[in-house]
């Protein structure tokens, strides 16, 4: 196979939703030479405490045909 048939997408989006609070969701995707395909897609929040803390939160998937996750 032709190593140079290996392409893909990404992109995210951010988005506060409060003050002090952002909301991020993102994901990308890829098309393997060999015609498999994987995928991935997050969210995750943070949120200012206190002035100099802030808590972040992550959830996400990941669908990979050619290897175990």
């Amino acid at each position: 196979p032709s190593y140079d048939d290996y392409f893909g997408a990404g992109a995210s989006i951010t988005a506060a939703v409060s003050e002090g609070v952002t909301v991020n969701v993102g994901g990308r995707w890829a098309h393997l030479y060999d015609g498999d395909e994987t995928y991935e897609v997050a969210a995750s929040v943070a949120a200012s405490v206190t002035e100099n803390v802030t808590v972040t939160g992550t959830v996400g998937y990941v669908n990979d045909d050619w290897q175990d996750l």
